[in-house]
């Protein structure tokens, strides 16, 4: 019988004289090698399903305490500015019930999507950073408009200075602009770049960059689209326009009016069955699934009671 300690005897002399006369080494050659393939066979064809499991349930816990995690302790707040982000919203109760502060009758938006919204716009920024042109980010601006009950607020995404190689309808260097980003999913982004610029740019966000260059006394700036599912994006350079702000002060004036009486009725034209009521996925297997909702459109499609938490704000009662 063979004993550890003869093999090891073994493989000291063989060491020291070489191997035996009846050592073939490539027999071992061709025999590791026959082994190694039916190895890489057997790896090849392992099935995923025997050791990796879906864990639908866990997600949709992690999901639901980071939600929870994050509401801890807040409250609806009480609106005391028009936001530039809301530059001719199309629904007048909704600007209402958001005044009075009113306490939401669904969750019908999602923070995973407004991240990637936070992610693209700093995609945006470093494009601009790494050109040479960028200044800051998130300038707040606040506009006193004596047409006004209360003032204009918002949040500008990117300060740059211009660069007359790159900005070729400008054509002038070191002007300062203002840059608005806009990530998006909108209408015919699946069928080609020309298809889903055709609603582009929106009224709402001109409106919004109008504010800020307002705000900021500047003559130009930018309005960059950036479609989430494919990467198209453009941008468009809006020059100042002083008949359009007007035009957005008497839409907030329009706000204010509304708040001294009772709850305005559904505007006309707007049937609870599209935005910005509600809309829905486009997604193959989720067509007809909504995949987001006004906060408020149990109470107006469903009759759920409202909760006004600040309803004496500019006035008026709930109806």
């Amino acid at each position: 019988m063979t004993s550890l300690d003869d093999i090891r005897k073994k493989a000291e002399e063989e060491a020291r004289n070489g191997p035996s006369p009846s050592f073939d080494p490539s027999f071992y050659d061709t025999r590791q090698k026959a082994e190694a393939e039916a190895l890489a066979d057997a790896e090849d064809d392992i099935d995923l399903s025997t050791f990796v499991v879906e864990d639908i349930a866990g997600q949709a816990a992690l999901d639901a305490a980071a939600k929870k995690k994050a509401g801890i302790g807040k409250r609806t707040r009480r609106k005391t500015s028009h936001w530039a982000s809301r530059a001719f919203a199309a629904c007048l109760r909704q600007e209402w019930l958001t005044f009075k502060g009113a306490v939401p009758t669904d969750n019908g938006g999602s923070d995973e999507i407004f991240g990637m919204g936070e992610d693209i716009e700093q995609r945006v920024v470093d494009k601009y950073i790494l050109s040479g042109q960028f200044i800051r980010t998130q300038d707040y601006i606040e506009i006193i408009d004596p047409g006004l009950r209360f003032p204009i607020t918002g949040k500008i995404d990117l300060l740059i200075h211009s660069n007359k190689d790159i900005d070729l309808l400008v054509q002038e260097d070191d002007e300062l602009m203002a840059v608005e980003v806009k990530s998006c999913k909108d209408f015919g982004e699946d069928r080609g770049y020309d298809l889903w610029k055709k609603y582009l740019p929106k009224r709402e966000h001109v409106g919004q960059l109008t504010l800020y260059l307002k705000a900021l006394g500047l003559a130009r700036g930018y309005l960059t689209y950036f479609n989430r599912q494919r990467a198209l994006r453009t941008r468009y350079l809006v020059t100042y326009n002083e008949a359009f702000y007007r035009s957005i002060i008497r839409h907030y004036r329009t706000v204010e009016e509304s708040l001294d009486g009772p709850e305005p009725d559904i505007p006309r034209g707007i049937n609870g069955k599209r935005f910005p009521c509600i809309w829905f996925s486009r997604a193959p297997d989720k067509k007809g699934q909504p995949a987001g909702m006004c906060p408020f459109f149990s109470h107006c499609w469903a009759e759920h009671p409202i909760t006004l938490e600040n309803p004496g704000n500019g006035g008026g009662k709930s109806a």
